[in-house]
């Protein structure tokens, strides 16, 4: 756990700036994938593949709304010693499929991407790893109510929804991946 309230806020400003730059990349690459036309062989791959990126774009907009609660509930019951939040900012730099990071980019779905954006929602991975201290913390009703620790699950658990998505359109998409699938 954080040793202090103030260590706790710093630390979900930094993760409001990750989940806010996932959501963008996200929604990107949902727009990247081209709308299905009439009689189109992949229409319903296609279409399957849009709902899920909307979804999980959706997801982490959620999350970045989730954590500035966590952290206006933090100042507002005065648990923090200063203000921190909200937090809209971006951060620079954002794991990848093989542990690294790479500058954070707008960039159309493709094999790689994807494998990059399972790489960020993976269990215990990079993004919803980093959320395991942030419940660890709130998880201490001496300090902190415990509707607080709840609403750090509830990230979390979206996140492994949001893992198995990403997993499911590899799946979808497998039988294609010779084939050109954005616009």
């Amino acid at each position: 756990p954080f040793g202090t309230p103030d260590k706790l806020a710093a630390e979900l400003v930094r993760l409001a700036t990750r989940e806010h730059t996932v959501a963008r990349e996200d929604l990107y690459a949902r727009y990247s994938v081209r709308n299905p036309k009439a009689n189109d062989p992949m229409a319903d791959e296609l279409t399957f593949v849009r709902h899920e990126l909307l979804l999980i774009a959706v997801g982490e907009m959620r999350h970045l709304r989730w954590v500035n609660q966590l952290l206006w509930e933090l100042d507002h019951r005065r648990i923090t010693s200063q203000r921190f939040g909200p937090s809209l900012g971006l951060i620079d730099q954002v794991p990848t499929a093989d542990g690294k990071m790479r500058s954070k980019a707008l960039r159309p779905l493709t094999s790689n991407v994807l494998d990059d954006f399972i790489a960020v929602e993976a269990p215990s991975g990079t993004l919803d790893g980093e959320y395991a201290e942030v419940v660890s913390t709130l998880r201490d009703q001496r300090k902190y109510p415990e509707e607080l620790a709840q609403l750090a699950e509830r990230i979390v658990a979206d996140g492994m929804e949001h893992y198995s998505r990403f997993r499911e359109i590899r799946i979808t998409l497998q039988p294609f991946r010779s084939e050109e699938h954005t616009s």
